[in-house]
C-alpha cells in the first residue's frame, strides 16, 4: 500500500509542476472572496504507547509502533479576506496500516497486532500568505479542531510465525488535533490555482476495544492505546475562488 500511496502522489505532484510551468505568468487570484478545493496526498505518522496492562493477561507492555504511509484525502471551504488573510473549515481522511508489538511476563515471544488506523480531521484554520510574484504566493497555515481516530481490522499473531490466532476488537477514539503547515499557491487564472504543501498534524490516540476474538471465544482483554500520535504529510490541491 505505501508504494502504491507514493507512486500515486508523484504522478499528482507531476501533473501539477507541468500544470504550473505551463501557466499563464500574468494569472493573478482573486484578492477577496470565497473559495473552495480538493487535495490528495501522503501522510507519514508516528505514535508511541504508555500501555503497560493490555492484553487477555492485562500484563502486555506495547513497543515498536509503526505506521505505513497513508493516503490522504480532503477538502476546503473559506473566505479570503485579502491576498494575505484567509479562513477556512477543511476535512482530511487519512488511512493506513499500522502495527505493534506487546510483550507478556511469561510469554516467550512477542505478541504482533496488524491494523487499519484511519482519522477523521476536522479543523477551523488560518492562513497569512505573501506573494512571491503576481501569480505566486507562499501560505503559512495554522489549525485547531478535532480527529476522529478509529483502530480496526486488527490480527493478533505471534511474532515470529505471523499466523494470526485472535482478533482484537475495533474502537474509535476523539480528541484534540492540531495542524500548522506552508503552502505554495500558482494561479492560472483570477478563479482557478493550483497549490502544493506540506503539514505537521497532531492526532492524538488510537485505541483498540475492550475484548479479543479467540476461536470462537470472546475475552476481555486491556486495551492497547497508540497515543501521541503525529504526522507530516503532502498535499497536492485544486483550488477555486467564486
Amino acid at each position: 500500500m505505501a508504494t502504491k500511496t507514493l507512486v500515486r502522489t508523484g504522478i499528482l505532484a507531476a501533473l501539477i509542476t507541468a500544470a504550473v510551468a505551463g501557466g499563464t505568468a500574468a494569472a493573478e487570484p482573486a484578492e477577496q472572496g470565497w473559495f473552495a478545493d480538493i487535495g490528495a496526498g501522503a501522510s507519514f505518522r508516528s505514535a508511541t504507547s504508555d500501555t503497560k496492562n493490555g492484553g487477555a493477561s492485562f500484563t502486555g507492555t506495547v513497543s515498536d509502533v509503526k505506521f505505513d504511509t497513508a493516503l490522504t484525502v480532503g477538502g476546503r471551504v473559506g473566505y479570503q479576506f485579502s491576498s494575505a488573510l484567509g479562513v477556512f473549515m477543511s476535512y482530511d481522511y487519512v488511512g493506513g496500516d499500522v502495527r505493534w508489538f506487546a510483550a507478556f511476563p511469561r510469554a516467550s515471544q512477542r505478541a504482533r497486532f496488524d491494523g487499519e488506523a484511519q482519522s477523521h480531521v476536522i479543523l477551523a484554520n488560518v492562513s497569512y500568505s505573501m506573494d512571491v510574484s503576481s501569480s505566486t504566493s507562499v501560505s503559512a497555515i495554522a489549525g485547531l479542531g478535532l480527529s476522529i481516530n478509529r483502530l480496526s481490522d486488527i490480527d493478533e499473531s505471534p511474532e515470529t510465525t505471523r499466523v494470526a490466532y485472535a482478533t482484537v476488537d475495533s474502537h474509535t477514539q476523539t480528541g484534540f488535533a492540531a495542524r500548522g503547515g506552508v503552502e505554495v499557491s500558482h494561479a492560472l487564472t483570477e478563479a482557478f490555482e493550483l497549490k502544493l504543501g506540506a503539514n505537521l498534524d497532531y492526532y492524538g490516540k488510537f485505541r483498540t476495544g475492550d475484548s479479543r476474538q479467540f476461536g470462537t471465544t470472546t475475552q476481555a482483554i486491556g486495551a492497547y492505546e497508540l497515543g501521541n500520535a503525529w504526522g507530516g504529510s503532502l498535499m497536492a490541491r485544486a483550488t477555486y475562488r467564486f
